[in-house]
């Protein structure tokens, strides 16, 4: 039986890709699936398998992550220009226990002009202007583990790069729609799309505070 705090998640994810649809951002979409297990309910792109692997591989390159992602579509969403996020968390008793989103830019030049919105990234990559391509993917990744107890890692914390030691101290875990807003404002320049974006519990600790960190109102 599914949870009804991970049906509001799933209601709420629904409601911003349609959203999003309709604001003609995103090209596709994968629907969150749920599975319970030791009540525990676990949602994640109902496409995920094996491939997903890929994540985890510290020794592969940034664009080949991405490619793969891309080519076994393992992804939440794919946007028009082929950035795409991936979102799972995992509930117990009706609170989060642990959470990732991931957010793979695949280039890194701007893509503004209107006329490029009628391609796919795939057919974009093929164009005449892709030799001005910059293939050096961006990777933001924001984690949140209720059972962190480790120093260096913040509960919630922002990654850059897959870099492995960077985390960033995060004031609490952030939904599913802050995450999608913090993209559309920091990588597409869109601050006219309202999104539902839940606020969870704060779980920065007092000297991460005093640090650089991430916060919001």
């Amino acid at each position: 039986m599914t949870s009804t705090f991970a049906k509001n998640i799933i209601k709420n994810y629904k409601s911003i890709i349609d959203r999003l649809y309709k604001d003609g951002l995103i090209l596709r979409h994968n629907e969150l699936s749920y599975k319970n297990e030791n009540n525990e309910c676990k949602l994640e792109y109902y496409t995920k398998n094996e491939h997903s692997n890929v994540l985890y591989d510290s020794s592969i390159r940034s664009m080949d992550l991405y490619d793969s992602l891309f080519k076994h579509n393992q992804f939440n969403i794919e946007f028009k220009d082929g950035s795409l996020i991936l979102f799972q968390c995992l509930i117990s008793k009706d609170v989060i226990t642990k959470q990732r989103i991931i957010f793979i830019k695949p280039f890194l030049n701007d893509y503004n002009d209107d006329d490029m919105y009628d391609d796919s990234w795939e057919s974009y990559q093929n164009a005449d202007n892709a030799s001005n391509l910059l293939n050096f993917p961006l990777i933001i990744r924001a984690d949140y583990n209720s059972d962190e107890f480790k120093s260096d890692h913040p509960v919630s914390h922002l990654t850059l790069s897959n870099i492995a030691s960077c985390r960033i101290p995060v004031v609490a875990n952030i939904s599913f729609g802050r995450f999608v807003e913090f993209i559309l404002h920091q990588i597409f320049n869109r601050y006219d799309i309202d999104l539902v974006k839940p606020n969870y519990a704060r779980s920065i600790r007092d000297y991460e505070e005093k640090m650089v960190h991430i916060s919001w109102k």
